[in-house]
């Protein structure tokens, strides 16, 4: 209710060819008339192993294309921070890309949440109140550089591990990632009533997309824009 959709697509260096590629393999002139409004393009990672950070070198070719063809873009860094301290390096490491290449974005700066057990970042290897932190430090970085934080994680980790009234308190909003057709679908023990709680504005439904412009899967996304909001700059 009170929501426009708007169709979107996540990329990245995947996209572009492959690891450490620069290119972008997406015709965005022909997503656009397809339908993409919108995309969050991964500018950097943390490595699930060691813990280094890497930069994604397909970014600006993705960002460029996105721009050029009238798309808004959103940016995003796949995280695998175990405190504030690389919360912060993390946010800060999407900032100076984004100071560097001047890109002109108009969706938000997005933390990915996700791993399993043979990352260091998996569930349950912090607790609740660890986990919401290092999100909250994330969020305070974005926020200060004048853009808007987003989390992004499945339905489990929103619910067991993130305190979602104090990252909401914070200015931050949720990107819901569940390949179905529905989001409120019980899971496990989680019930229809803690999943419909989760307050997403951005939902990640399949990993299985077909665009014009692109001849592989795309991850596919919808944002249900609040329309009592102005946002400017969203074409």
């Amino acid at each position: 209710e009170n929501r426009e959709v708007f169709h979107g697509i996540d990329v990245s260096w995947y996209q572009g060819g492959g690891r450490y590629r620069t290119k972008s393999n997406i015709d965005w002139e022909k997503a656009h008339e397809d339908g993409i409004d919108f995309t969050f393009v991964r500018v950097a990672y943390r490595s699930g192993g060691n813990g280094t950070m890497g930069i994604d070198t397909s970014a600006d070719a993705h960002i460029q294309g996105a721009l050029e063809n009238e798309i808004n873009v959103g940016l995003y860094v796949y995280s695998q921070a175990l405190n504030e301290k690389e919360a912060r390096e993390e946010a800060d490491t999407v900032l100076k890309q984004l100071e560097q290449y001047g890109w002109n974005i108009t969706m938000p700066i997005v933390m990915d949440r996700e791993g399993s057990k043979k990352y260091r970042l998996h569930e349950g290897v912090l607790s609740k109140t660890a986990e919401t932190k290092i999100c909250n430090a994330f969020a305070d970085e974005i926020k200060e550089a004048g853009y808007t934080p987003m989390i992004y994680a499945g339905i489990s980790w929103f619910i067991r591990y993130i305190d979602m009234d104090s990252l909401s308190q914070n200015g931050c909003k949720f990107w819901l990632a569940r390949y179905n057709n529905k989001t409120d679908m019980p899971i496990g023990s989680l019930t229809y009533q803690q999943i419909a709680g989760i307050p997403y504005e951005f939902w990640q439904y399949s990993s299985k997309g077909k665009v014009d412009g692109y001849t592989g899967d795309l991850d596919m996304d919808f944002w249900y824009k609040d329309t009592a909001v102005e946002t400017g700059g969203i074409t």
